[in-house]
């Protein structure tokens, strides 16, 4: 068993089973992870995704590929 201790403020979203468009939603509904100070919140909040980025959406390829870009970009 893993344990993580993390600090808020922190955005968590759950399984996301490779639908691309709800992951979309979620930024658009909650806010981007972007550097730019009008749009994004990346130095105001953490980001935690529970897992099963690819699963069964049709779209599992761009869900990981964002998701991993997402991660390049802001490491921490």
């Amino acid at each position: 068993m893993l344990i993580f201790e993390v600090r808020p403020p922190l955005k968590i979203f759950g399984d996301i089973h490779g639908q691309y468009s709800d992951l979309m939603r979620f930024f658009d509904l909650w806010g981007n992870p972007s550097d730019d100070m009008k749009q994004g919140d990346i130095d105001s909040f953490d980001y935690l995704f529970l897992g099963d980025y690819v699963d069964r959406g049709s779209h599992s390829l761009e869900t990981i590929c964002l998701l991993l870009a997402l991660k390049i970009k802001y490491p921490k």
